[in-house]
């Protein structure tokens, strides 16, 4: 009897014991569930949050709008242009640079110089070797070896033309067949001095297939593109020479403020790299095309110090132009960013919410930025940690590319 009622209680037991097994599982199950749930539906949001996010606008939690560390200022009109500040570029003039090739396809023969080196005008760089210049000069001599027998034959027609004992047709033939060597003559110096070849030194003992590649003007040998046993086409730059004595400047100047700039107008600019050396320079001459992107015209500047060793064909530079003061919707410098478009800013639109501008007539002056065309007295800009924001633009850029 004792053993019967053992017997039922561990069977009632393990029937619980199951019962809160199955339900225990259920209730996890369930749990696990609805965190799957929500965890599916955060992805959702932070999708459509990602695809209706305007593509030049950047949306920032507060913990990144604090770790950015951002500064704005209200838009408002404001005395500016006591000086204008530009961007631009050193260049040479285009008749400054020469790239020179190879006059007829031929052997390089022997290089003489290397980049860097400073050369003389006249002075020989390198040497180059083709069967074509033995032709040439060969032609040359037979043509002025023809030359000379149709010279006297021209003149023998003639006396004979005088004692009526020749034809008329013999002496134009004789005539046409002169100019037609002399014309012929002509042309193979052309292409002698082409190859630096002196038609009156030409030796017909030595005849030589070598020809000389020589400096156009005085300056430095910027690139060497040969080595002696390669073969060059015509098309094919072998050396870079450049003339540094006439070194310019060239701005860009916002449309707004062509009015105030005028040639003779002196000004200071430094390298961006290295802004601890002020050069003077002084406007020369202004534009007149306008850059439909930019809303910007050229301003070309002559040097003081052209010839200065440190200065560099394509270095960048900063440019100060005195100007008179004038009232320009404007904020705190640091607001401006220089980009392919121009230049570009961002204006805080909401809490956490930026949006990139490119801006029209745009330009640094001293302690403000003038915001240009096109912008509303009020509007709030970001001024400290712009870079930072345009860093951010352009990694939401590829991250969209990417999704």
């Amino acid at each position: 009897m004792i053993l019967k009622h053992i017997d039922h209680f561990i069977r009632a037991f393990a029937q619980n014991i199951t019962i809160y097994s199955l339900l225990f599982s259920a209730a996890c199950g369930s749990h696990t569930g609805k965190e799957t749930d929500r965890a599916i539906e955060q992805k959702k949001q932070a999708a459509a949050h990602f695809d209706t996010q305007p593509t030049n606008e950047i949306w920032l939690t507060p913990e990144q709008e604090r770790l950015a560390d951002l500064t704005t200022d209200t838009a408002r009109m404001r005395e500016v242009g006591d000086e204008l500040v530009l961007n631009g570029l050193l260049e040479v003039p285009p008749q400054h640079y020469a790239r020179l090739h190879a006059p007829i396809p031929a052997f390089v023969k022997s290089v003489r110089v290397k980049e860097g080196e400073k050369v003389n005008h006249g002075q020989v760089l390198m040497w180059l070797e083709h069967p074509d210049a033995v032709d040439l000069q060969r032609s040359y001599l037979e043509n002025t070896a023809r030359i000379i027998f149709l010279e006297a034959e021209t003149e023998r027609q003639e006396l004979l033309a005088q004692k009526q004992a020749t034809d008329r047709r013999s002496l134009e033939q004789s005539r046409a067949d002169y100019q037609s060597a002399l014309a012929q003559r002509a042309s193979l110096e052309a292409q002698l001095q082409r190859l630096h070849i002196d038609p009156a030194r030409i030796d017909p003992k030595q005849i030589s297939a070598e020809f000389p590649v020589k400096s156009p003007f005085s300056g430095y040998v910027t690139t060497v593109n040969a080595f002696p046993g390669q073969f060059t086409e015509r098309t094919g730059e072998l050396l870079g020479v450049l003339d540094l004595s006439h070194m310019h400047v060239e701005l860009d100047l916002p449309e707004a403020h062509l009015p105030h700039v005028q040639p003779d107008m002196p000004f200071t600019f430094s390298l961006t790299r290295i802004p601890d050396q002020i050069f003077d320079a002084e406007v020369f001459s202004i534009g007149r095309e306008l850059n439909m992107d930019r809303r910007t015209v050229r301003v070309h500047g002559h040097i003081e110090r052209e010839k200065d060793p440190i200065l560099r064909p394509g270095m960048s530079v900063l440019a100060r132009i005195p100007l008179k003061s004038a009232t320009r919707l404007s904020v705190t410098s640091g607001a401006l960013l220089q980009s392919g478009e121009g230049w570009v800013a961002f204006q805080k639109i909401a809490p956490g919410r930026y949006r990139r501008v490119a801006l029209q007539g745009a330009y640094l002056s001293g302690p403000f930025d003038a915001l240009g065309d096109g912008i509303e007295a009020g509007s709030v800009w970001v001024t400290k940690g712009a870079g930072r924001l345009d860093a951010h633009s352009s990694a939401d850029s590829e991250h969209a590319d990417g999704h």
